[in-house]
């Protein structure tokens, strides 16, 4: 009976274990597959398939293979080689779940980002209608059991990612992807030996590796390390394709670090040993060939991260050989300036900015950051300017900085080197503190050279700048302040070698070999610049006025377009009616050593040129405030033999106010000078020496220049002929005021205000010469007189008495002005015209007649009797023998109507001797040898008692002298002419 039991129960058991082994491994796999397959189908719009499911009930392992989740269309979503779950089936004696291992082999997820951004696992799922019984309560505490994770791992997983939401598809692949995660014990919270890896390959090459301890699961605290390696930034390009206009070409990045969080002491959660390298990085304009970016290497070394205390400590980040090439096109458009726009639509930008604003807005803390040490080493810019045709190359450029730190007020040390246009090199040092900015430091030019802007200046102007090199050295500060000026610079600057020429033809127009400022100090909020000394040496201006009288230094800005030049007005009238703020200049003296000049005029009948050289001198005391005077003194000379000086003062903020300079030319040859004579007068030089003292004295705008021109020795060539030439006697001008030296000495004084909009300096004395000269022709007399201070109005004539030849006394007073005219004069002579009144002269004549008629009637001996000598009778009886009427009766009854007696007679008388004069005939041969004898007279009074040579006195033809009723006397002309 007893065994029979023991059979009985054994059987029971036999069957139960073979029911629990049937059940197991036959319908529980068969159940959990139909189970997870309706259910997939029930919660999603998918389908999934499953090849078989396995279960061991002895060792509690369950695995699930060949499992594949499909759309409706039948696109692969998920895949699974197989899962496996095996749990510690003795665990549950003491109400824990202990998982062995839980491994996914070879998973495979294809991921598809839709145009409407949908993700595609996300949009299977099935909408599912709220229940009201299904309220929780938030209220209650779940306990869980207790779990020991053994492993838990992802082995050789997959995923595929495309996203269509940019024009260009982007497609990405995570290979070879694991995870894996060990040793957790959630009875044991405090302390953790878990440990967790995340790992994968990368589908352009790369990889990822992530390595965690967990070292507590409550509070959480984990401490590991990530490492990624060599992924390629084309990769990342291609995601951003569509709003970039830029193409990385090349350029692969790596990062390691480590970590360390703790959920009890967050602050102390860091991100340490941060290292990240990016090395041979290519971008390009896309759809081209040419790079515009190139980096050798990007280094980021031991940097730390504290995120919950905002601190980020980095110890040295470095670029090695950065080259970027920039390029402005002909529409004056810079090329990176399209690369780098964004592309993104306008609701995105939208959306970004009120984004923004709204961190801005916000009481956000800032991040410290602090630097060690920045460097950029070998670094260059190559720019490009197609529109003015210039290449500038940015080389060797090194730049240190330390102790960078975001904190206000701390102080970075900061060492630049470079070098431009493969000559010169630019240096700087010093420290900078950005908040609030301030700044201290040394800056440093040396001979860069200036050639590369001459395509700049040429899109204003026909300058182009052959040559020359800029050196700087300058010390620099500034700290904003209410008492003291913001920016303080001080040092000196030289440019050497400059070469300016006209770009239309080449010719030279402005050379030096050196201009230094050899200390000054530039002061800026306020602003003031001083500078103690300033040296030219060895300079050379050409200005030439072509054909056209066009001055070529006159005609250098080039026309721009009536719209650009409305926009330029309006603007320099928008400037001028702001409130202007002075700007103070000084400079203590200007060295001048070895200038020269030249000057040519081609605009002339014969063509000018002269050379100015060796000009040296100094200026003193140049401001531009008002009240300061500046002393000036330059010498040099002119061609060969000449010479040149400008000495005096003025005030060189304001001339206008006060000038009072002397501009000095010596010993100029005067046949050089033909042009001008030429033009002016029509006339070449042959020979002279010219003096020129030039004398501008301004106050309050009014000038009044004392001008000495000295002529030695001039003599006059050809005659010019031309159409557009005023022919002036310039040869009878120049006899007259040449002395018996051959010395022509002229005093001639301008004045004029110069605030007229029309006064022009070398025009006002181009016209008081031009009147001189007309004054000279039209009354040489008078132009000499005045010169030698005697009424030259005067000297035009000599006076005699009517009929008579004899010089009276007042006119050898004349006679001998004119005398000591021609003595000063050698090169004039004098021309008498006798004249003869046939009023005057011929009346004197016919009384003389008279005289000699009643002398040799009377019989009186003495001919200065004859007053007494003339009787009526006597009168009466002439009278009657040239005409027998009775005219004398006739006036005796008229006279003694109105006088008696004494009166009568005496009257009578006079009416006789008017009427016998009348009688008497004066051929024109007596009238026309009384004008010669007049003229013989003052012939020989300037020959024989003046001792003036026969040659110089000549008498021309005699003539009538015009009617003076006024005037008792007759007027015998007297003319200048030139031998």
């Amino acid at each position: 009976m007893r065994v029979r039991s023991v059979f009985v129960l054994k059987k029971i058991l036999l069957y139960s274990v073979l029911f629990y082994a049937v059940s197991g491994f036959l319908i529980v796999p068969y159940f959990l597959k139909s189970q997870i397959i309706n259910s997939v189908q029930q919660e999603t719009n998918a389908r999934l398939d499953i090849q078989s499911v396995y279960f061991n009930p002895f060792i509690f392992k369950l695995q699930v293979s060949g499992i594949e989740l499909k759309t409706l269309d039948n696109a692969q979503l998920l895949s699974l080689d197989s899962l496996t779950l095996d749990l510690e089936a003795y665990s549950l004696l003491y109400l824990a779940i202990h998982v062995k291992e839980l491994i996914l082999k070879e998973p495979s997820i294809s991921l598809v980002y839709s145009k409407d951004k949908q993700l595609n696992l996300g949009s299977i799922m099935k909408e599912r209608m709220p229940k009201e019984s299904a309220e929780e309560d938030t209220n209650t505490t779940l306990n869980l059991p207790r779990i020991i994770l053994e492993r838990i791992a992802v082995v050789n997983a997959k995923v595929h990612y495309e996203d269509y939401t940019n024009p260009s598809r982007f497609d990405f692949s995570f290979d070879n992807l694991g995870f894996e995660l060990k040793d957790i014990d959630t009875n044991d919270f405090n302390s953790s030996h878990g440990r967790l890896r995340f790992y994968s390959m990368l589908g352009d090459g790369g990889f990822i590796d992530l390595k965690s301890e967990i070292t507590g699961l409550r509070p959480l605290g984990l401490k590991g390390d990530l490492s990624f390696e060599a992924s390629k930034l084309y990769t990342q390009w291609r995601y951003l394709q569509d709003s970039l206009n830029l193409e990385v070409a090349n350029g692969k990045i790596s990062l390691n670090a480590e970590y360390t969080l703790n959920q009890d002491d967050l602050n102390a959660t860091s991100i340490d040993n941060i290292n990240v390298y990016l090395d041979g990085l290519r971008i390009k304009p896309k759809h081209t060939h040419k790079d515009v970016l190139n980096l050798r290497s990007l280094y980021i070394e031991d940097a730390s991260i504290k995120p919950f205390l905002k601190d980020i400590r980095i110890k040295r980040v470095g670029l090695d050989s950065l080259a970027v090439q920039v390029k402005r096109d002909e529409d004056s458009q810079i090329d990176w300036l399209e690369y780098i726009k964004n592309k993104s639509t306008e609701s995105e930008q939208n959306s970004s900015s009120s984004q923004s604003a709204s961190v801005k807005n916000g009481s956000k803390e800032e991040y410290r950051i602090r630097l060690n040490h920045f460097a950029l080493q070998s670094a260059m810019l190559e720019f490009d300017d197609a529109m003015s045709g210039a290449k500038t190359t940015i080389d060797k450029v090194d730049l240190n900085a330390y102790d960078i730190d975001s904190q206000a007020k701390s102080w970075l040390n900061y060492e630049v080197s470079l070098r431009i246009n493969g000559a010169g090199y630019a240096k700087a040092r010093g420290k900078l503190r950005h908040t609030p900015l301030k700044q201290e430091g040394r800056f440093e030019l040396q001979k860069v050279a200036l050639k590369g802007l001459s395509p700049y200046i040429e899109e204003n102007a026909y300058l182009s700048l052959d040559d020359g090199y800029l050196s700087v050295k300058l010390n620099t500060k500034y700290d904003k302040s209410k008492y003291k000026p913001d920016l303080y610079v001080d040092g000196s600057v030289k440019m050497e070698e400059v070469f300016l020429s006209d770009s239309r033809d080449g010719a030279s127009l402005v050379s030096f070999s050196e201009i230094g400022l050899n200390s000054f100090t530039l002061e800026m909020f306020p602003n003031r610049l001083y500078i103690d000394e300033v040296d030219i040496n060895s300079f050379f201006v050409n200005a030439v006025i072509d054909e056209n009288k066009s001055m070529n230094l006159s005609s250098l800005l080039k026309n721009k377009s009536s719209e650009a030049s409305e926009k330029k007005a309006e603007k320099k009238k928008a400037k001028s009616d702001e409130k202007k703020e002075d700007f103070p200049v000084k400079i203590a003296k200007v060295n001048v050593a070895m200038g020269s000049a030249k000057f040519a005029d081609l605009s002339l009948p014969i063509r000018f040129s002269t050379h100015i050289h060796d000009l040296n001198g100094a200026v003193y005391s140049v401001s531009n405030a008002g009240g300061e005077t500046s002393t000036v003194n330059i010498n040099g000379e002119v061609d060969r033999y000449g010479a040149v000086s400008l000495k005096g003062s003025l005030n060189s903020g304001n001339p206008k106010a006060y000038t009072d300079l002397k501009l000095n030319f010596k010993n100029l040859e005067l046949n050089s000078l033909s042009g001008y004579s030429a033009s002016f007068a029509g006339y070449k030089i042959d020979e002279g020496k010219l003096y020129l003292d030039l004398g501008y004295h301004i106050v309050d705008s009014k000038l009044k220049g004392q001008n000495s021109i000295v002529m030695k020795k001039i003599k006059l060539g050809d005659t010019i002929e031309d159409e557009n030439i005023s022919r002036l006697p310039l040869g009878f001008v120049i006899a007259l005021l040449e002395d018996s030296e051959g010395i022509v000495d002229i005093d001639m004084p301008v004045e004029g205000n110069v605030d007229e909009p029309d006064f022009k300096y070398g025009a006002l004395v181009w016209k008081t010469l031009g009147n001189l000269i007309v004054k000279a022709v039209a009354s040489p007399f008078k132009f000499l007189g005045s010169m030698m201070g005697i009424d030259g109005e005067q000297l035009e004539y000599a006076e005699f008495e009517a009929g008579e030849s004899l010089i009276l006394a007042p006119e050898m007073e004349k006679l001998d002005n004119i005398a000591k005219m021609l003595e000063k004069r050698p090169k004039i002579s004098l021309n008498i015209g006798g004249r003869y009144d046939t009023g005057k002269d011929i009346a004197a004549l016919q009384r003389q007649k008279l005289i000699d008629l009643v002398v040799l009637k009377s019989g009186i001996k003495n001919r200065d009797d004859h007053e007494s000598a003339m009787s009526v009778d006597l009168l009466e009886g002439i009278y009657q023998d040239f005409r027998d009427d009775k005219r004398p009766q006739t006036i005796s009854k008229e006279l003694a109507k109105k006088y008696k007696g004494d009166s009568y007679k005496a009257e009578y008388l006079k009416a006789l001797v008017q009427e016998c004069s009348s009688l008497q005939q004066v051929p024109d041969a007596e009238l026309e040898a009384l004008a010669k004898s007049r003229a013989q007279s003052i012939h020989t009074y300037l020959v024989n008692i003046k001792s003036i040579g026969q040659e110089r006195v000549l008498m021309s033809e005699i003539g009538r002298a015009e009617m003076q009723e006024d005037s008792k006397w007759v007027k015998t002309k007297l003319e200048i002419e030139v031998k």
